[in-house]
């Protein structure tokens, strides 16, 4: 049964306007908040870093490799991130990319991490260098981490 004009008119005598807007803001603000987190991902913090290192194996094996991180926490259970890490490998003139890897991981706090590496047999100093690439749910675009440069060995 739809309400006639004087049920309605009994109405908004029963309640002051200024009931009737507090009532209305109200709900506005309950509606936003409950509509936030289904249409807005974020995370309370994150990092992104890039780091190389250059170890002994055995002898005259030597091995080049990085790590790129993304590291976050404080967000929702559903949040996810990407990293794909490059080694880069210095020949004289260029940078030559050597190796990638990638990872990936989710949850409201996490750690997606890639590591690359390179086998090295006795070769001369080379330089060498770690970045990563970062796609994540709680931000826009790419982020890019940039590890500083290496001699190995």
């Amino acid at each position: 049964m739809l309400p006639t004009s004087k049920s309605i008119h009994a109405l908004v005598r029963l309640v002051s306007r200024t009931q009737l807007s507090k009532l209305l803001c109200v709900a506005v603000i309950a509606l936003g908040l409950v509509s936030l987190p289904i249409g807005t991902a974020w995370a309370a913090s994150w990092s992104v870093n890039s780091s190389g290192y250059c170890t002994l194996w055995n002898p005259g094996h030597w091995i080049a490799g990085g790590s790129s991180r993304l590291s976050w926490g404080g967000g929702w259970p559903w949040d996810s991130g990407n990293t794909t890490g490059y080694l880069w490998r210095w020949n004289g003139s260029n940078w030559i990319q050597s190796s990638t890897a990638f990872g990936s991981a989710s949850g409201a706090a996490n750690v997606a991490s890639a590591s690359p590496y390179t086998d090295i047999y006795s070769p001369p100093s080379i330089w060498w260098n770690e970045t990563g690439a970062h796609t994540a749910s709680f931000f826009s675009g790419q982020q890019n981490s940039y590890g500083s440069n290496f001699l190995c060995p």
